[in-house]
This record gives structure tokens, sequence and C-alpha cells, in this order.
């Protein structure tokens, strides 16, 4: 429709050519077998790493972005890149306090955020001795300002 491009639902029946899919919402509506998509199963959804998914499609990852989002989960792994919504609002996922919980824990343990992007960046500086960096990203106020701002607060904490 035109204000959701894909919605999701179970298929009820399939012929050769066309699929006959039960939304959400408890309309049915039959689509080309080419434009019906599989979903994910429930227990994958939400995932802080979108490279566990089954299937790594649009429609597939907005829906795992859009349900973070809604839980104030503004950022998200797709291995090793760090996704951020801007969520317009201020959130307490910032300061010295939420810091704290990022130093000395590897990315890999800690959910997906920024400071853990940062805390992984300082210690393979460490460790290896050589410089490092961190490319920020996006659209004309997607908060890139904001993002840098973060990294440079948690490097010089």
């Amino acid at each position: 429709d035109e204000t959701t491009v894909w919605k999701r639902g179970k298929v009820l029946s399939t012929d050769d050519s066309k699929v006959t899919i039960g939304l959400e919402d408890g309309s049915e509506i039959t689509v080309p077998s080419k434009e019906a998509l599989a979903s994910n199963p429930a227990h994958l959804e939400g995932l802080d790493d979108l490279t566990g998914l089954q299937h790594l499609d649009e429609p597939n990852v907005l829906h795992n972005v859009s349900l973070r989002f809604l839980e104030d989960k503004i950022y998200t792994y797709t291995g090793p890149i760090l996704i951020a919504l801007n969520p317009w609002k201020r959130l307490n996922v910032y300061g010295l306090e939420k810091m704290a919980d990022f130093i000395g824990i590897s990315r890999l343990e800690a959910p997906p955020h920024i400071f853990a992007i940062a805390e992984e960046s300082y210690r393979a500086m460490a460790n290896l001795k050589k410089d490092q960096s961190i490319l920020v990203s996006g659209e004309s106020g997607a908060g890139k300002t904001e993002t840098t701002k973060f990294v440079m607060q948690y490097l010089a904490a």
C-alpha cells in the first residue's frame, strides 16, 4: 500500500504463479510468487547483529531495525559496521555511567553502541601500536557530528 512497502503475513496457499498471504491485520492479499519474500522466524527478530538473520534482504533488515528502534535501541551491528538511527529525542544511552559499561569489553560482548566501536578502536591502537580510524557517515541531520562528539568523549575519558 502507499504507507507500507512490505507487509508481514503467513502463506495461506500457493499455485504456479501466485501466493495468497494472510496479513497480520487479518486481511488477505494475493501477489505474484516472485514478489512474496520469506521473513525471519520470530526468535531472530530484534537481533543485535543483522548478520545473524536467516533472510538478509531489505524488508527483513528494515523490520529488524524498526523493532529495535521502537524499543529505543538505536544501534544495530551488521558485522563490524554499526548502524545508528537518530531517535530525535534524548535517550539515556550516553554519559560517564554508560561509558563505564564498555571499558575493557570486546565489541562482541557488548550491545551495539558507539562506545563499543570507540573501545574497539582504542584497544586496537593500544595493542597493535597502529593508528585506527572510525568512519562516521550519513545524510545531513543524521547525527554525524553528535556521534563524533560521543567518540571523542569516550576516548578522552
